[in-house]
C-alpha cells in the first residue's frame, strides 16, 4: 500500500519538501515520502486505449475545483482539502471521468457510477478513508484507513474510465 499522503513524485524511500500545486494551497509546505511508487510508465495497466487528445487531466483540474471551492466555503478543512487534492494527483489519469465531489461531515466525498460499476473514496478529518469499488472489472472490494491502496484503486478508476468510454465514446461532449 501506499502512503495516501505522498504528493509528488519522488524516489522511493525518499523525502522531498513541496509546496502544494493549487495556488490556494502554495503556502502550504507538505513533507511528503513515496513508498514504493510506480512511473506512470511502469503501471500495471499499460497504455490507454482512449486518444492522447484527453492528456490535459480535464477531470483531475475539476476535481481540483471542487475541492477547493469546499474549502474556500468553510465546508472541509485544511487537511482534508490537502488529502483531496492529493487523490486526484495520485488516481487520475487523462482519460478519467469525471468525479461528483461532495462535502458530508466535514468530509469530502469522491463518488463515480455508470451501470452497475461505482467507485467512493470518503476522506474523513482526522480519521482516514474509507473506499469501495462495486463491480468494477468484475471486482468489488472496499477497505479503510490512514493508507489508501493507490495502485489497487488507480487500476480500478482506468477501468471503470475505460469501460465508459467503451459505452459512450460521446460523453465528455455532454453538458454536466
Amino acid at each position: 500500500m501506499n502512503s495516501a499522503s505522498a504528493s509528488c513524485y519522488a524516489e522511493p524511500g525518499q523525502t522531498r519538501e513541496r509546496a502544494h500545486p493549487s495556488d490556494e494551497l502554495l503556502k502550504h509546505q507538505l513533507s511528503v515520502t513515496m513508498i514504493g511508487r510506480k512511473s506512470q510508465a511502469e503501471d500495471d495497466d499499460g497504455p490507454s486505449d482512449i486518444p492522447a487528445v484527453y492528456s490535459l487531466g480535464i477531470a483531475e483540474r475539476r476535481a481540483q475545483s471542487d475541492v477547493l471551492r469546499l474549502k474556500r466555503r468553510g465546508s472541509i478543512k485544511d487537511a482534508v482539502a490537502r488529502d483531496g487534492m492529493k487523490i486526484t494527483k495520485f488516481l487520475f489519469k487523462p482519460n478519467t471521468v469525471y468525479a461528483s465531489i461532495a462535502e458530508d461531515d466535514n468530509g469530502l466525498i469522491f463518488y463515480w457510477k455508470a451501470g452497475s460499476m461505482s467507485i467512493e473514496i470518503d476522506v474523513f478529518p482526522g480519521e482516514g478513508f474509507w473506499w469501495a469499488v462495486t463491480d468494477v472489472a468484475h471486482e468489488s472490494y472496499e477497505g479503510s484507513g490512514y493508507e489508501l491502496e493507490i495502485e489497487r484503486l488507480k487500476h480500478s478508476l482506468n477501468q471503470f474510465s475505460k469501460e465508459v468510454e467503451t459505452a459512450n465514446p460521446a460523453w465528455r461532449a455532454q453538458k454536466f
